[in-house]
């Protein structure tokens, strides 16, 4: 149970990490409105958030160590396997 609990935590924390810096990224490179102010305080505000996050959950919960360390690189992983599966889906249009 704390492994499922650490893996999930890991998960949700990195997620979110993934989905500021999708939005950071968008809103960089919007030609119409650029948000220079708003992309440096998500960069620079992104690891200490994280971190605060990830000292709390290790801190006050049951959370395992390991679960925690598998639920971070885990939205990583899903990303690797989407980027792989494009490139590779790409290539195999190129020869038919």
């Amino acid at each position: 149970m704390d492994f499922i609990l650490g893996l999930v935590l890991g998960a949700a924390v990195m997620s979110g990490a993934v989905a500021a810096l999708a939005f950071t990224v968008r809103a960089a490179i919007d030609p119409e409105r650029p948000r220079t102010h708003l992309v440096v305080a998500v960069f620079l505000l992104k690891l200490p958030v994280v971190a605060g996050a990830l000292y709390l959950i290790v801190r006050y919960t049951i959370a395992s160590g390991a679960g925690l360390a598998v639920g971070i690189g885990l939205p990583i992983l899903v990303i690797l396997c989407k980027f792989a599966g494009r490139a590779l889906g790409s290539r195999s249009d190129r020869g038919r």
